[in-house]
């Protein structure tokens, strides 16, 4: 393990290794561990947006094996931050109206003092307000969501080409070229929340009308509020002072580096460096004095299998060391110590042990606590059972094998049958109904540990599902038998049923009678499970179908015609029927007719009343019918200028055949030849037999005037001439 005062050496490589108490905070572990993703569009609230990592819009890029380059920003602007391994870009080249946050919360104490920082940002400029352009932000939050410091713990940064060190992209892929500005460090002192949770969020959105982007490249470290010094008694070389990552400078020498390098014989003096935040313009100070330190690493390795023994080694970089002092992680005992530079040491069985060692040079520089650990395991030992073994069926074995925790095992199974697997519990499907034999061989992270284990796995048929059912489709209700043809063999018996009818309905019988009572096209299914746990299925896909019963209906328009103009169009409204016959009157009329059209018109030839009938059919034999009484009217005027009136039966009298129904306001008068009024009505269902008081008038020629209002209130007038004979 490395004393954390090698990240001194070189600014950019501080990304790489940083506090313990900010675990992945600088993307190490290439992963999203301990951050928090959202998503959403540009006006939600934390709270409406979907949390969650979403890989198009928060994704690491790593430097490896070639630092990768924008290519919307002329490829200068790399996206991995300088000296980093892995970096994230947040948002992308998409546009939307999208926003993304990405958030990392930590408990603030005296190694982490110091929250840095670097970005890189792409944003288009579409000429917008403030209040609508793509922008990038950081924001300093406490437990609730609250901004802790809206001017030390804040940076808004909105797509705008007179913020200082943004630059013009000529390249544009097609699209307006962004304004990008390359990778820049800054800091956020968090010493005034000491033992707070705090939170710390960047954010990008793309405009707020949805047709620009905005995305920055991001990379995060935490740190120590100190300055780092590196100088070892009696070294010749300069003593060099670094203060944290992701600030400006000016140290009381002058300097404006982030490091500064004296002369080894001025040690022991005391220096001092303002950090000013370029981006907030917010300030601290601090001091230290130049006294030496030296560097060192050690590592530990296990030397067997199930001896418990461990080397320890030593490796000096720089300096010479005096003094060691060993701790071995042994809880057993307090012997565990060790003042050797090279100590062997021999644990009392297995575990994980840590091992800590402080050292000195005798001259008052004492390094830092230097910690490894070291995995003590004893030989694995092989053991194994299956689960339910069936023939074709998914057979899991589950493995109980002991093994000791932290080691790498593999794991070799051979199914007998010439299949292998190296998983920890594998599944396997068997192709006979036979015995096998299985073999699970461990072998653990040293050459010299491993074990096996042969057993016996007996593979049993299994039963066969299947079923019918001999009811034709039908409308609802729709009763169904189904029939059940499943089989087994050998000594095992059917001991559960699992009967799905398609629509979720379940029954456990062995043989079901179920009604449909809903329409559909329906998958019936059967999980068979016979006394060995062995399981079979079947689902027979739109087997059974079901329809509504036809629900027939019409209308029709006009409900009344006269003869002169009898169409009468006809508007289908049935429901779930797939055929339609109509029927327009009954036997007794004459205009009685069919048609098989959807919504026929239909011109009847003579008057009366017609019972037109709908049969609406479905394609399973279903059906419904409707009905509507159509009326023809014919009220036009027949009459005989003839009449008789001798009691022979034949032209008697003198009256008028037609429809009268719709008459209104009928007047009716029979004059002489002098204009004497003989005769007069209001009934148009009026019978004349030629007499006047009693008596029949004398033969020869009369008139008649006859008035009315007929259909939709048409007025007729006639006249005409009358011919009385003996």
């Amino acid at each position: 393990m490395k004393s954390a005062l090698i990240c001194g050496l070189i600014l950019i490589s501080c990304f790489k290794g940083v506090s313990q108490s900010c675990p992945n905070i600088g993307f190490e572990d290439s992963s999203f561990v301990n951050w928090t993703g959202y998503t959403g569009s540009y006006n939600d609230l934390i709270g409406n947006m979907t949390v969650g990592i979403d890989p198009t819009r928060h994704k690491i890029i790593s430097a490896y094996p070639v630092m990768p380059y924008d290519s919307l920003c002329d490829t200068l602007l790399a996206k991995v931050a300088p000296g980093s391994d892995f970096s994230v870009r947040l948002g992308n080249s998409n546009v939307g109206a999208r926003h993304e946050k990405l958030l990392y919360t930590l408990q603030v104490d005296s190694s982490n003092f110091l929250f840095t920082y670097a970005s890189a940002i792409v944003l288009q400029d579409p000429g917008h307000s403030i209040t609508s352009q793509p922008y990038f932000q950081i924001t300093l939050l406490d437990t609730a969501g609250n901004e802790l410091d809206s001017v030390c713990g804040k940076i808004e940064i909105f797509a705008d080409p007179s913020i200082p060190g943004f630059i013009q992209s000529q390249s544009s892929g097609g699209f307006q070229p962004p304004l990008y500005r390359d990778w820049t460090f800054g800091g956020i002192d968090l010493t005034a929340y000491e033992g707070q949770s705090v939170t710390v969020e960047f954010t990008t959105k793309d405009c707020n009308a949805g047709g620009h982007y905005g995305y920055a490249y991001i990379d995060a470290g935490c740190y120590p509020k100190e300055i780092v010094t590196q100088f070892c008694e009696g070294s010749t070389d300069s003593i060099r002072m670094s203060a944290p990552i992701g600030f400006e400078y000016l140290w009381n020498t002058g300097d404006t580096g982030q490091t500064l390098s004296v002369l080894p014989e001025i040690a022991d003096s005391a220096y001092f460096v303002t950090c000013t935040s370029s981006l907030t313009g917010c300030s601290f100070e601090l001091s230290t004095t130049t006294e030496p330190t030296f560097y060192y690493d050690f590592g530990v390795k296990e030397t067997s299998c199930g001896e418990a023994q461990i080397q320890t080694t030593l490796k000096i970089s720089r300096g010479s060391i005096a003094n060691f002092y060993w701790d071995f992680g042994d809880t057993t005992t307090l012997g565990d110590t060790s003042n050797l530079m090279t100590p062997t040491y021999t644990y009392p069985g297995p575990g994980v042990y840590v091992v800590t060692l402080i050292a000195d040079d005798g001259l008052g520089c004492r390094s830092d606590t230097l910690t490894d650990s070291v995995n003590i395991y004893f030989p694995p030992q092989a053991d194994f059972i299956a689960d339910t073994a069936c023939l074709d069926y998914a057979t899991i074995f589950n493995n109980l094998s002991e093994i000791s925790p932290n080691v790498f095992n593999s794991f070799n199974w051979t199914f007998g049958d010439g299949s292998t697997d190296t998983a920890y519990t594998p599944i396997h499907e068997f192709d006979q109904d036979t015995i096998f034999l299985v073999t699970l061989s461990i072998w653990s992270d040293s050459s010299f540990c491993g074990d096996t284990i042969t057993k016996p796995i007996l593979i049993r048929p299994r039963p066969t599902a299947s079923f019918y059912n001999f009811e034709p489709d039908s409308c609802i209700p729709h009763e169904v038998h189904f029939i059940n043809e499943s089989s087994y063999k050998d000594s095992s018996t059917i001991v559960s049923y699992a009967w799905n009818f398609g629509n979720d309905d379940l029954d456990s019988i062995a043989i079901p009678t179920y009604t449909y009572l809903q329409p559909g096209i329906f998958s019936p299914s059967l999980i068979l499970t016979d006394t060995f746990g062995c399981q079979d299925s079947i689902k027979y896909e739109n087997l059974i179908r079901v329809a509504n019963i036809p629900t027939a209906d019409f209308t029709a328009s006009p409900l009344e015609v006269h003869i002169s103009d009898a169409a009468v169009y006809f508007t289908n409204k049935s429901n779930d029927a797939d055929r339609f016959i109509w029927t327009f009157g009954n036997e007794n009329n004459l205009g009685v007719g069919t048609s098989e059209d959807d919504n026929p018109n239909w011109i009847f030839p003579r008057a009366g009343n017609y019972e037109v009938q709908l049969l609406a059919l479905s394609d399973l034999g279903c059906f419904d019918t409707a009905s509507l009484n159509i009326r023809v009217i014919d009220d036009r005027l027949f009459i005989s200028n003839v009449i008789t009136p001798n009691g022979d039966g034949v032209n008697d009298a003198f009256n008028f055949i037609g429809d009268h129904s719709s008459m209104t306001n009928f007047k009716c008068a029979i004059y002489n030849r002098w204009g004497t009024l003989i005769f007069d009505t209001n009934n148009p269902g009026f019978n004349w037999d030629g007499s006047l008081h009693g008596e029949i008038v004398s033969p020869g020629t009369y008139f008649y005037t006859i008035e009315y209002d007929g259909f939709n209130n048409e007025s007729f007038s006639f006249k005409g001439e009358l011919s009385v004979l003996p």
